[in-house]
């Protein structure tokens, strides 16, 4: 699946505009599977959220795909609905740990039953039993189907594991969910610096990954949470991991966002909806290999003055914060 978006938003105080784009892999493209990213945005213009989310494709993630499309729709109806439930409150600290309470859990929840719903009425075929077979072992298939025949949700997860990095930007605060690996970008202030509005989780390395999949999966979400004082930021970058890790470093990628918000402003968001494509399978095909797919949420006009109440309530608020996630547990990993 292919998805391209070039939409402007109209916020109430600035002017959004969101580009999407996903590439099926080179890797994906000479075996002859569907591409397991899936991103999209809100469909309101105000506010902003976006989506993106990274299926596993392993073989015993063979239905990756539907779980990365159900993830980023959860995702998107979880963060519009906790946008309307905030929309009235005037204290952010208040706002700030509704969403580190509450959010990681409606989301995952939202999914849970999504997937439920889908699986009851796409039951798995022999088809796919014989392909699990065939990419791994006869004892593999006997498990998965057991647990499906007895409908052991926590053991057929698997089939549907998935990543979630999502994005909420309001006139007053931006937040930031992100599950398993991929990356999220900003670049704000003059200096105009890319950098995370996460903390940095060292635990993720090579193809190991939290997912959606895992119990008890909301302890590892990390949620971040920006007061927009003066100003929100110029650019957001979402990406599933097979854009970053076509770089040989991070460096590398990070000067994307900062090539991105400077062709933008020079050449316009035509020209770079347009070179989107072409892009993102080169770095496939020179790099990773695998799916890529990249959300941007970029602001086209300077900041103009707050209303009174949004100066009221960025006064009542703390200052940018950042959410640490729960101590990782022992072996919390689904290896892809």
């Amino acid at each position: 699946m292919e998805v391209r978006t070039s939409v402007k938003q109209n916020s109430t105080l600035w002017d959004w505009h969101i580009l999407c784009e996903s590439q099926t892999g080179d890797s994906h493209l000479r075996r002859n599977v569907v591409n397991q990213d899936y991103v999209a945005q809100g469909k309101c213009p105000h506010p902003i959220i976006v989506a993106i989310a990274d299926g596993h494709g392993s073989p015993r993630s063979f239905r990756s795909n539907v779980g990365a499309r159900l993830a980023v729709e959860a995702a998107l109806a979880t963060l519009a609905d906790f946008a309307a439930e905030t929309a009235d409150e005037p204290i952010l600290n208040l706002i700030h740990d509704a969403a580190r309470q509450r959010l990681p859990r409606r989301l995952i929840q939202h999914w849970l039953g999504a997937v439920q719903d889908w699986h009851n009425s796409q039951p798995v075929t022999e088809s796919e039993w014989e392909s699990l077979e065939q990419a791994t072992n006869s004892e593999t298939r006997r498990l998965l189907q057991v647990a499906c025949a007895e409908n052991d949700q926590k053991s057929w997860l698997i089939l549907y594991g998935s990543t979630i990095l999502a994005t909420l930007i309001t006139d007053a605060f931006a937040l930031y969910l992100q599950l398993g690996d991929g990356e999220i970008v900003v670049i704000s202030g003059e200096e105009e610096i890319p950098r995370s509005p996460l903390p940095e989780d060292g635990s993720l390395i090579a193809n190991e990954t939290t997912s959606l999949c895992l119990p008890d999966c909301s302890q590892y979400m990390r949620v971040g949470f920006s007061v927009l004082h003066s100003e929100p930021p110029r650019l957001v970058l979402l990406s599933t991991d097979g854009y970053p890790n076509s770089f040989q470093s991070r460096d590398g990628f990070l000067k994307v966002a900062t090539d991105l918000l400077q062709m933008l402003r020079e050449e316009g968001r035509e020209v770079v909806a347009q070179g989107l494509p072409g892009w993102l399978r080169e770095a496939s095909e020179k790099g990773s290999g695998d799916d890529v797919s990249l959300a941007i949420v970029y602001r086209a006009n300077a900041a103009v003055e707050k209303p009174e109440v949004e100066r009221e309530r960025i006064a009542s608020s703390t200052q940018d914060a950042e959410i640490r996630p729960a101590p990782f547990l022992l072996l919390p990993w689904i290896f892809i």
